[in-house]
């Protein structure tokens, strides 16, 4: 089975689905790609494929608009080339992202998902039985045109170069949670003391010295 992640809906096609079906998102679950209420969208997808135990092969591919993509010229020096890929993802709005570069003719392309939505679509369709094989972005899939989505057409390329495809997958790519990485930021951060033998030496000298003279000082 394919599924279609875009903006604001999901289209399933294979599988349980003999022909293409969409799932609108409500808003009471998923507004502007913020996942409102993870249950209630997991709940909303298990109703809608209404299978179980499929056993059958899944592919995500997601749309342009529920990630972020960026051109970089293969002509950069590496520093130049890591200051622009680092300050890309950290420009990217969604609360949690799954990065890739990817090679392209001209250079590269580094792309940021809104993993946050992916994975609660992993997650209700995983529940179901089928295997996850790939996550993708859509401009990976030849002849992929968003005005029209997924399409049978699509459907064949994606299984018929399932080997290629799967260089393009983002299941195990890091991922980066904004929440925390600010809130680890913004934590104090403690420091033990260490003091090297020869320094605790020296504190030891002058504490004597400070001794003597103060003894020098009482008998007078």
């Amino acid at each position: 089975m394919v599924v279609y992640v875009d903006r604001d809906r999901l289209q399933f096609y294979g599988g349980a689905f003999e022909k293409i079906e969409n799932l609108v998102f409500a808003d009471n679950f998923v507004k502007d790609l913020e996942v409102i209420d993870k249950n209630a969208l997991i709940g909303a997808i298990s109703s809608f494929v209404n299978v179980n135990h499929a056993e059958a092969n899944l592919v995500l591919i997601f749309s342009d608009t529920v990630s972020f993509l960026m051109e970089i010229p293969a002509n950069l020096s590496k520093e130049q080339f890591d200051t622009k890929e680092k300050t890309f993802y950290g420009s990217v709005p969604f609360a949690e992202i799954a990065t890739k570069l990817i090679k392209t003719q001209s250079g590269y392309v580094a792309v940021a998902v809104n993993w946050e939505l992916i994975k609660v679509v992993r997650e209700a369709l995983g529940i179901k039985g089928f295997k996850l094989v790939a996550t993708i972005p859509s401009f990976v899939v030849d002849g992929f045109d968003r005005q029209l989505g997924l399409t049978d057409k699509i459907f064949s390329v994606v299984f018929s170069k399932i080997d290629i495809i799967k260089n393009y997958d983002f299941s195990d790519q890091e991922t980066f949670n904004l929440a925390k990485a600010t809130a680890t930021a913004n934590k104090p951060v403690m420091r033990s003391l260490k003091l090297k033998p020869v320094h605790i030496l020296l504190v030891i000298f002058v504490m004597l010295i400070v001794v003597f003279v103060g003894l020098v000082f009482i008998r007078r």
